[in-house]
């Protein structure tokens, strides 16, 4: 293995392990919200959550990802303090309109009847998590990986934990998670500007309106991509809201939720390490090592997202009833069209980053569009016949053709040199550990002891069948090694920051 790999994918492992808890927190949640929620009011829960987190990157996503593409730039010329001043001059203006403004309006003007008090606590969480983002984003930059997780988590913690005490012990009922959630924003935004030494490094004099002119160019055509990813990938919530009721949205989300919260730890490694290193191997190293880096992140995702899918698709009975409440049973229909769709889906961040370092994000724009149509169109036939199995094998379909578009039309830009001989070993593994996990899976133990014992029984056999098919290499054996020695010494990476 070349050494740039093993310097740069080290950040990567680690922002894997440091999220470990944050996955292990999103699936704690299910079995006690579904514990106190009907369907009706995790379906409720789950639309006003998934439209801050839908809304919210509209007014961040410029910012968040210019951060990430200008950080070596000014990183090397000495020009954080421009850098910081410039992307964090629009957090004050936003919170001014949002919360001075819009909050105050919903508040007493708007005919928003009982839901008034749920829909001005989801605008607050919105203004907050706006500026909470753009700061972790600098975390991420300076490779800050155990502050990142640590401030992700307490805001979750307070999110899930707090808000299901209000709810059980307040009767707050689903207000309690978001007044939870705005507590959580407030503790945590404090503790991330004081982290990034922000009072020293945004000085107002600093805005640089040519900065901010590149960070419009760069970013502004992500918005649009965004606007389109969110119909791709939510649109079928509130099209199963219209069709069939919020008992039925409830049904699908705890569903996608376990199947995302499964894949967590594999989507915060690529989504948190990888972007910033691909980016800096670019500038540095050339095209070739972004290639070579890329494939070898294909193949460690791979490795992983493999045999969840299948553990996920088998075991979804014992999952179901273990994580969730017998009320929620139905939802199993629907978890190999959800589990194949987050599969492919996952797989669209490695040729999506020929668009980021060939700054050519306008044509993101193409495959987004055509796939959040297809969704849509397809949403419209299957949802009122098949409800929200319907929309979860819609999902599949539009995840499916978003990969491909993506493929076709990143290589004229970027070869994504896909390891196809190692991915047939994966997969070969794979399907010896779903002969065993099906058998297990027929033990007559109940309740999480059964469930533990499939699916631990279903990681060995996985493993071993991963060294009898040469899944895993002699250098990858010693990459692993290295890198648990430098987790185990828990020593940061090289600091960015000015000394």
């Amino acid at each position: 293995m070349r050494p740039y790999v093993i310097v740069r994918v080290v950040p990567l492992v680690r922002y894997l392990v440091e999220r470990r808890d944050r996955a292990i927190l999103g699936l704690v949640s299910v079995p006690i919200l579904t514990r106190m929620f009907s369907p009706s009011q995790y379906g409720v829960y789950s639309l006003m959550a998934v439209t801050i987190m839908l809304v919210a990157p509209l007014f961040y996503i410029t910012f968040v990802m210019s951060t990430i593409r200008y950080f070596p730039e000014y990183n090397d010329k000495n020009e954080l303090d421009t850098l910081y001043s410039t992307a964090l001059h629009y957090t004050p203006h936003f919170l001014l309109v949002v919360l001075g403004i819009c909050l105050p309006v919903a508040a007493f003007a708007l005919p928003l009847g009982t839901n008034r008090g749920l829909r001005c606590l989801g605008i607050a969480v919105f203004a907050l998590i706006v500026p909470f983002f753009i700061l972790l984003t600098f975390l991420q930059v300076h490779y800050r990986a155990r502050a990142y997780a640590i401030l992700f988590l307490l805001m979750h913690a307070g999110r899930y934990l707090v808000g299901a005490t209000l709810v059980k012990w307040a009767g707050t009922g689903v207000n309690g998670v978001f007044i939870a959630w705005l507590g959580a924003l407030l503790i945590v935004i404090p503790m991330e500007l004081v982290i990034l030494r922000v009072h020293d490094r945004f000085h107002w004099y600093k805005y640089s309106p040519g900065l901010m002119k590149k960070f419009y160019n760069y970013g502004s055509v992500l918005v649009v991509t965004s606007v389109f990813a969110n119909i791709l990938t939510s649109s079928d919530r509130y099209l199963v809201q219209a069709f069939r009721g919020s008992r039925e949205v409830g049904l699908y989300s705890v569903v996608y939720t376990l199947a995302v919260d499964a894949f967590t730890m594999i989507l915060s490694a690529l989504q948190l390490g990888t972007a910033p290193v691909v980016i800096q191997t670019y500038e540095s190293e050339g095209e070739q090592a972004t290639v070579d880096l890329l494939s070898r992140i294909t193949r460690y995702l791979l490795l992983t997202l493999i045999p969840l899918t299948i553990g996920i698709f088998l075991l979804r009975e014992r999952v179901i009833h273990v994580l969730t409440s017998a009320k929620y049973v139905p939802a199993q229909t629907a978890v190999l069209p959800l589990a194949l769709g987050i599969f492919f889906y996952n797989l669209t961040l490695m040729p999506m980053y020929a668009f980021y370092v060939k700054k050519r994000t306008r044509l993101t724009l193409v495959p987004v569009i055509i796939s959040a149509v297809l969704n849509v169109g397809i949403n419209l036939i299957l949802i009122p016949r098949y409800g929200f199995v319907g929309a979860a094998w819609s999902t599949m379909i539009a995840y499916t053709g978003y990969l491909v578009i993506l493929i076709i039309m990143s290589e004229k830009l970027m070869h994504w040199k896909f390891p196809v001989l190692d991915v047939l070993k994966l997969v070969a593994a794979g399907a010896v550990m779903g002969v065993a996990v099906y058998f297990l899976n027929k033990i007559p133990v109940r309740g999480i002891g059964g469930l533990v014992i499939a699916a631990l029984g279903g990681a060995i056999v996985y493993i071993a069948a991963l060294f009898v098919f040469k899944g895993v290499t002699p250098s990858e054996l010693k990459f692993a090694r290295q890198t648990i020695g430098n987790l185990v010494s828990k020593a940061e990476p090289p600091s960015t920051e000015d000394e």
